[in-house]
């Protein structure tokens, strides 16, 4: 990066380029914090456990509540505040769907208002200083060949 622009293009697996976008200073997200900003249009939350940072889409899939508003980040998962919903860091996958409150019937009705969706998860590194996301999903490699 030159110093100028938010974005930087480097090769890929098979020659696809991967678009890296600049979201903040890497200095400015301290270990076991989360941050929600928008790049490139798009909501994000990033954090950082430890050493290792994590990007997700910023709004909860079931309400769309900001995840960085109070989510908990443990065994590498991320469960909202709101009707606890989990999602794996990983994948995104759904762990648990909106399981709050206890009471069953309303635990049901609340979950049922919106479909099942998984948590779209980006890829994140620590580059000069800076956090970067790539929102090009990651290649599959076909086991079989």
């Amino acid at each position: 990066l030159n110093g100028c622009s938010n974005t930087s293009t480097f090769p890929f697996q098979g020659g696809r380029k991967m678009t890296w976008h600049n979201v903040m200073k890497s200095s400015k997200l301290k270990p076991g914090k989360k941050k929600m900003k928008t790049v490139k249009g798009k909501m994000v939350m990033v954090g950082r456990q430890g050493t290792a940072l994590f990007a997700t889409e910023a709004l909860c899939r079931h309400m769309r509540w900001p995840l960085a508003w109070g989510a908990k980040v443990e065994n590498d998962c991320v469960r909202c505040p709101l009707h606890q919903s989990t999602y794996n860091l990983d994948d995104g996958s759904v762990v648990e769907w909106s399981p709050f409150p206890f009471i069953p019937a309303y635990g049901k009705l609340v979950g049922a208002m919106s479909k099942k969706k998984d948590l779209r998860i980006y890829q994140v590194r620590d580059h000069e200083g800076m956090i970067q996301v790539n929102f090009s999903p990651p290649e599959t490699v076909d086991a079989t060949s």
